[in-house]
């Protein structure tokens, strides 16, 4: 063979490895993305079924209240009240029970550290070159996608605007950038792993999306104050009518 003809070979072998290693970072981009659409998703089911076994205790209490009242002062219309309390109690525990926010946000967190697990496999790949590794590590991404289910769009939305946050603290000059030490070539490795990837493909919210994104913060936080307050205002109200 001659000197062409290897040259040839190294220059397509060390092509192939090159492309290889460009599609471990892709994936590598695309688990770490996912993972944390899990870890948003996971949070916001743990966060309401706390809510709502919060409000049902809230609930129950108030309907207490009214009930005693009831039992005092038999001949005031708090039995009107007590029952729509109860109604009120009994739609929203049914309503907890049906959703099942425990279990699910149980098994995203399965998910997402299996997510995590795949994270550390693609980096021990990349740093190896271990570009034959790909096709298993692209099979056990799309086997953790059927085992779950998939997050929301405002999951993914909050996704994106953490990481404009975070661009944003990298974007901003330091008060004294020569009093930074230099750094230890282990610390620009993790770096290569932690955010070269990250600022790579810059997600960012745009327009719409950021009033999406907001939009339905402020509607549950307007919810659950409304939750809260309507209660005890119609607890208030009812008592100052009757007594």
């Amino acid at each position: 063979m001659c000197n062409s003809d290897k040259d040839y070979d190294n220059n397509k072998h060390t092509q192939e490895s090159i492309d290889g290693i460009d599609k471990l970072k892709e994936l590598l981009r695309v688990v770490n993305i996912t993972r944390l659409n899990r870890i948003h998703a996971s949070n916001r089911l743990l966060e309401t079924e706390h809510f709502v076994q919060h409000i049902n205790i809230y609930y129950s209490c108030v309907a207490a209240v009214i009930t005693v009242l009831s039992l005092k002062y038999p001949e005031k219309s708090f039995g009107i009240a007590s029952a729509i309390m109860t109604v009120a109690l009994a739609i929203s525990i049914v309503y907890l029970n049906a959703q099942k926010y425990g279990s699910r946000a149980q098994q995203l967190q399965m998910n997402y550290l299996a997510l995590h697990k795949l994270r550390f496999d693609i980096e021990n790949a990349i740093r190896e070159n271990g570009i034959d590794k790909l096709n298993n590590l692209q099979e056990e991404y799309v086997h953790l996608l059927q085992t779950s289910e998939n997050h929301t769009e405002h999951d993914y939305r909050k996704t994106l605007w953490m990481y404009d946050r975070r661009q944003r603290r990298r974007d901003t000059p330091k008060d004294k950038p020569e009093d930074k030490p230099e750094d230890k070539p282990e610390d620009k490795r993790e770096e290569q792993f932690n955010g070269k990837y990250d600022r790579e493909y810059k997600p960012k919210l745009f327009g719409l999306e950021w009033v999406k994104f907001f939009a339905r913060e402020t509607c549950w936080f307007v919810i659950r104050t409304i939750l809260w307050i309507s209660p005890l205002a119609y607890f208030f109200f009812i008592v100052t009518k009757e007594i």
